[in-house]
């Protein structure tokens, strides 16, 4: 086996596609790229469908593992702001959370509460603030919570 060292690829057909083991990768002038999608016809934005924050957090300020995120605040029973390491381009993105209660709890009863109560959740392109609360719609401090977040870093 051998290795390939090189500062640029360039296709053979056109300027801005390459194949790698049969998936064509295009790139564009403004940087972005797209792949074959899995249906094998249409192309889909490689960096459009990255997850650009996650975190693993449990119920005070420990992140037990994370992308693109420089720190965690509790602000009240079942309340915690994420700080992003790379802001994101606008307050448009697309947050989930799930969690659970207890350790060996297998049900999710976290929620990104916008809908319940708007003046929990609080949307920025530097950070997030997630609340947490049970099946009974009360803030609980959760053993674990997990958030993820898509849209466009800036």
């Amino acid at each position: 086996m051998g290795t390939i060292k090189a500062d640029t690829l360039t296709g053979l057909s056109t300027a801005s596609d390459v194949t790698i083991a049969s998936n064509k990768f295009v790139g564009t002038a403004s940087g972005t790229m797209t792949v074959v999608g899995e249906g094998g016809t249409t192309q889909t934005g490689l960096q459009q469908g990255l997850c650009k924050v996650w975190v693993n957090m449990d119920a005070g300020t420990t992140i037990n593992d994370s992308n693109n995120v420089s720190g965690l605040t509790d602000v009240g029973t079942g309340a915690h702001t994420i700080t992003f390491s790379n802001n994101m381009a606008s307050a448009n993105y697309s947050p989930s959370m799930n969690g659970k209660e207890g350790v060996g709890e297998t049900h999710s009863s976290a929620v990104v509460d916008v809908i319940l109560n708007p003046t929990r959740v609080v949307f920025t392109t530097s950070d997030i603030k997630v609340t947490s609360q049970n099946f009974n719609n009360q803030l609980t401090d959760f053993h674990t919570n997990t958030v993820n977040i898509n849209g466009d870093l800036a």
